[in-house]
């Protein structure tokens, strides 16, 4: 990977997990307030797995592309990493909205 398509791809995943922290965080605190709590596994874990699922997914496929093709893949890891992202986020998304109904139904 070249440096600057390096530095890019920390950033994002930097960003997405503040981000999951900050949506985990929103989401406690929604769970406290009474007139938000059947709302509140919502805003907990969708958009919280979402973000998760980019992070993961877009190493994960990157990493793969990389380990299973050898140095000669190395760009082709760039292009798995940015498919990556979009994959891992509606996975994750789906997989939150799973968890949130679950726990709707027991709320």
């Amino acid at each position: 990977m070249e440096e600057p398509v390096a530095i890019l791809a920390v950033i994002v995943t930097v960003v997405l997990g503040v981000l999951a922290a900050l949506g985990a965080v929103v989401g406690i605190v929604l769970w406290c307030i009474d007139r938000t709590r059947a709302r509140a596994p919502f805003f907990t874990f969708i958009p919280t797995l979402a973000l998760i699922g980019a992070a993961v997914g877009s190493w994960g496929l990157g990493f793969l592309v990389a380990w299973s093709g050898g140095p000669e893949f190395y760009g082709h890891a760039w292009w798995a990493w940015a498919f990556g992202v979009p994959v891992g986020g509606i996975l994750g998304g789906l997989l939150g909205l799973w968890f949130a109904r679950s726990f709707r139904k027991r709320i």
